[in-house]
């Protein structure tokens, strides 16, 4: 099978494992809360004896599944097909998921044949069940039961009284498949008698039926009593019997699995098919042995559908002397965003044009550039989110409706406020352009690893633009625990890899724009000093306009609604209407109740009271010099924060893991390094300029780029950074 192919397979496989463990959450919401609804499909015996026989023949002739695809009955309804290159775990996961995603159909009343045709595909692969063992469990134990339910020898055994503490030593050397011989070796029942009184000791499974129905019944007994438990059966179990009753039969058909090896088998599958895909999508170096491991980092590029042609000239004519390049990587504002629904969608695609271009440039000259760009280019590049990149939500308001705002690949919508909704067209856009997923996703604010085991190197991706803002000075908000929690799990691996921090905005911003240490920063910066310096400039000139100077600030102090100092905090982010009245009021009120406990506000007032009685240039000069005090003040906490946030990136550097940190969204001022702390500047191209003698227009653009080369040292590893600016002229 093509490399290309199997790699979508396995992403497939991998994305329907995510939902369905997710779905583990809705079957128990739906049994434990919505008990009537759909009672009759859930208890339909024709359903079930289809699926247990599948269960049946699939283990039976996993090895002969040509035979098997067509006499079995369900082949049709699965429209199973030969995937050779499936490897072991891929079918282990298969066939856990295909029982788990029955029952979700069954439950919601949705006809198999309605599958998308993502998911048909996916099905095709449970032809090999080579991991059956995990449903086998289950069609013993549900084949048992039926027998045992059948048999007048073994009626005696629906009275058997199992304590709790007996019933679950029971089921746990069940689970474990312990030696037959020994499995009910001092078990007793509550009487007393051990439960192999008078009894040969058990030779093979038919002798265990016995034991089957009362370690269900107590199974689903216990279920109705605990909270996370996921219950097929939803009628209690009552002591009067009818073993000839169909009703009886499939009671507690899947209390066991669904409660023991389900759950479990799904998450353990996930990190095999994690570890698998991690392999397949494994590159090789395309630098020589020896040389650095070399990363093109750009940032900004900001496209629309009126620069786009423009930056794509101008890469073609982008000289890179220092390939070859074994990463692209893009810290962020691929588009220029802030634009309508539909604009949006334009600026990626133009967006995904300069970026082929680019990787076009980067690999199409060198040894093997070919190879790349037919097999993995795509892999070779890394993108992460910048504040430009939020979509418009106000668009997705109208097209998703209220409560659901935006589908992101086909997926279910993304709850109010989510990331992934604000997200949705950068999302679709990497989809789109990487046919791939959006990595390992750590978190919902789209925060993922990428790994690359035979390079020797991880890439820990921030999403920083969730809460930051640019006319609020680019503060961000990271969640500091998370980020050492990831830290120190992958900085603990080995001290040969290499972890890269991506993250638009970088350690040299501050933090939490929205904190009161900040908006009380802010007041002080862009209200109270402006109009202290004015006063005390004017003083002589001209009281009566100082004093209205203050009385405007302490006015605009006061009265901080989304329509004014905060009002751009929450247009950039393109909050709901509802949000806009919810949010910033409480906010508001939240600084308000700061503020008028600072000092800062009652030396503005004082102030404003000493020039309204004419005092003295003296004493108002000293209050002004308060003023500044206070300001200095708040500055310092402002740089505390930042500090602290510096030190979750210092840490980088403690782990056995070399570090560097590649960001992003810089402007005219220069930005504070921390250690292994490069920036990439924004791409200029507005620029321009006439030809001498000539009626023709240039642009010249100005292109910044940073090459990132990691080296592993005899004794120790090292990072290299290096800047570039070129000037090209695109007529």
């Amino acid at each position: 099978m093509d490399n290309g192919l199997d790699r979508m397979y396995r992403s497939m496989i991998l994305e329907n494992t995510r939902l369905l463990v997710k779905g583990l959450e809705r079957l128990h919401q739906a049994y434990d809360l919505e008990q009537v609804r759909n009672h009759q499909q859930l208890e339909n015996p024709w359903q079930m004896d289809k699926l247990r026989q599948f269960i049946k023949t699939s283990y039976q002739n996993s090895r002969d599944g040509e035979k098997f695809l067509y006499q079995n009955p369900n082949a049709e309804l699965f429209r199973f097909r030969k995937l050779s290159s499936l490897q072991k775990e891929d079918a282990t996961c298969l066939s856990g998921m295909l029982l788990l995603y029955h029952q979700l159909q069954v439950l919601e009343g949705i006809p198999v044949d309605q599958l998308s045709d993502a998911y048909e595909t996916l099905c095709n692969s449970i032809r090999i069940i080579q991991g059956a063992d995990m449903c086998y469990l289950v069609f013993r134990r549900q084949t048992d039961t039926r027998i045992l339910c059948a048999s007048s020898v073994n009626r005696e055994c629906l009275d058997s009284q199992l304590g709790s503490r007996e019933a679950e030593k029971l089921l746990d050397r069940l689970v474990k498949n312990e030696e037959i011989q020994t499995i009910t070796e001092g078990v007793y029942l509550e009487n007393g008698v051990e439960v192999l009184d008078g009894r040969k000791p058990l030779e093979n499974w038919q002798d265990v039926q016995f034991l089957l129905l009362p370690i269900l019944l107590y199974d689903a007994q216990g279920a109705n009593r605990e909270e996370q438990t996921y219950l097929i059966c939803q009628r209690k179990i009552e002591n009067a019997w009818n073993p000839d009753s169909p009703n009886t039969l499939l009671r507690v058909r899947d209390t066991l699995f669904l409660r023991g090896q389900l759950a479990q088998a799904l998450m353990r599958d996930l990190y095999s098919l994690l570890a698998g895909l991690r392999e397949y999508r494994d590159i090789s170096r395309r630098s020589k042995e020896g040389d650095p491991l070399q990363i093109l980092h750009i940032s900004d590029l900001h496209v629309t559908e009126k620069n786009c042609q423009v930056i794509k000239k101008a890469i073609t004519r982008l000289k890179l002397e220092d390939g070859p390049f074994d990463f692209l990587v893009i810290t962020g504002d691929v588009a220029q965003g802030r634009s309508a629904a539909g604009d949006l969608e334009r600026h990626y695609d133009c967006a995904a044009e300069v970026i082929r271009a680019l990787a076009f440039r980067m690999w199409s000259e060198i040894e093997g550039g070919e190879q790349i760009l037919r097999q993995d280019w795509k892999r070779r590049t890394i993108i992460i989110p910048g504040n430009h990149d939020y979509a418009s939500m106000n668009e997705l308001e109208t097209q998703h409706g209220e409560n659901h705002r935006a589908s992101a690949g086909g997926r279910p919508a993304a709850k109010e406020g989510s990331a992934m909704a604000k997200f949705t067209y950068y999302i679709n856009f990497v989809r789109k352009l990487l046919d791939e997923d959006i990595g390992e996703l750590i978190d919902s604010n789209l925060n993922e690893v990428r790994r690359y085991d035979k390079m020797g190197v991880d890439f820990l991706c921030f999403n920083t633009s969730i809460m930051a803002n640019p006319a609020r000075n680019n503060k961000v908000h990271l969640d500091k625990d998370f980020a050492q929690q990831v830290i120190h799990r992958l900085t603990s691996e080995s001290k040969e890899r290499f972890l890269i921090f991506l993250g638009h905005h970088g350690p040299g911003y501050p933090v939490d724009y929205v904190s009161d240490e900040y908006l009380e920063r802010y007041i002080c910066r862009n209200i109270t000093k402006q109009y202290a310096e004015g006063i005390k400039k004017d003083l002589d000139s001209d009281r009566q306009l100082a004093l209205s100077q203050l009385k405007d600030s302490l006015e605009k102090l006061e009265y901080t609604s989304g329509k004014s100092l905060l009002d751009n905090d929450f247009i950039q982010v393109w909050l709901l209407e509802n949000e806009e009245k919810t949010l910033p009021d409480a906010i508001r009120n939240k600084v308000i109740r700061r503020r008028k406990k600072t000092r800062l506000y009652h030396e503005l007032t004082f102030l404003l009271e000493q020039l309204s009685r004419e005092e003295t240039e003296r004493s108002i000069n000293e209050r002004y010099q308060k003023i500044i005090a206070e300001i200095r003040r708040t500055e310092l906490l402002s740089q505390n924060d930042q500090q602290a946030y510096r030190m979750v990136f210092e840490q980088l550097n403690q782990g056995l893991a070399l570090t560097a940190c590649l960001s992003g969204h810089t402007h005219e001022w220069n930005m504070d390094r921390v250690r292994n702390h490069y920036v990439a500047k924004r791409f200029q191209w507005e620029r321009i300029e006439q030809k001498p003698g000539s009626d023709k227009l240039e642009r010249k653009i100005s292109l910044h780029y940073g090459v990132c080369k990691l080296t592993w040292g005899e004794e120790k590893p090292n990072v290299n950074y290096e800047q570039w600016d070129e000037d090209v002229l695109v007529t």
